[in-house]
């Protein structure tokens, strides 16, 4: 099964609480199947989303808080393609840099 996520960009944030710790917001490409969210009562489309959260990276681990990120859908598909999810990860900052960004501030102005 192929992977169906890319990180695109760690942006820094600061230091960890310990040594070896440093806080990113990670921005990164995926593809969800979509459906309903019971968190939201919403129905989710199905397709390829950039995510923006903030999250703790140390030595060999990662760590975030949920419900802390956002998401939005840059593309809505049927099936996912790897080589799709390869050309939009490639081409977003540039593409959707008005999303990112808008997406970005809300995480950063959130914490």
């Amino acid at each position: 099964m192929s992977k169906r996520s890319i990180v695109i960009k760690d942006i820094p944030n600061g230091n960890g609480e310990k040594e070896g710790e440093k806080k990113v917001i990670r921005i990164e490409v995926s593809y969800l199947m979509g459906g309903m969210n019971y968190f939201t009562g919403q129905r989710s489309s199905r397709g390829y989303y950039v995510s923006v959260s903030p999250m703790t990276v140390g030595n060999g681990f990662q760590s975030f808080m949920a419900f802390s990120g956002v998401c939005h859908c840059i593309e809505e598909a049927k099936r996912f393609g790897e080589k799709k999810l390869k050309s939009i990860a490639g081409n977003a900052l540039i593409n959707h840099s008005e999303t990112i960004q808008r997406l970005t501030d809300h995480v950063i102005t959130k914490q």
